[in-house]
């Protein structure tokens, strides 16, 4: 799992990625703000597998899927929360070392 943006790279990278069972993925984008606190939105797909082998990717669930994505949605929300803490810490120490 992949928690960094790696700014050098040209291709964008989600903040964040959770996976669970049953092929579902949830990742966290981090959208910069220049006017305000930043803004995370978050995205959750299934992948599976057909007969003949090929892998497919779907941005939908099935209801056995629903309390996997559960799960995975409370890991994105308390990684959202502590990154936003992160950022408030380094706020407030550029604050105070600017005193």
């Amino acid at each position: 799992m992949d928690n960094e943006n790696n700014e050098g790279e040209s291709k964008q990278r989600p903040a964040a990625e959770f996976t669970g069972s049953g092929g579902i993925k949830l990742a966290v984008w981090k959208h910069k703000n220049d006017n305000g606190p930043d803004r995370y939105s978050a995205v959750i797909e299934r992948t599976y597998r057909t007969e003949d082998g090929e892998f497919h990717t779907v941005p939908y669930l099935r209801d056995s899927d629903l309390l996997r994505a559960q799960q995975l949605l409370e890991q994105a929300d308390a990684w959202i929360e502590q990154d936003k803490g992160r950022l408030r810490g380094m706020r407030s120490a550029d604050q105070q070392s600017q005193r």
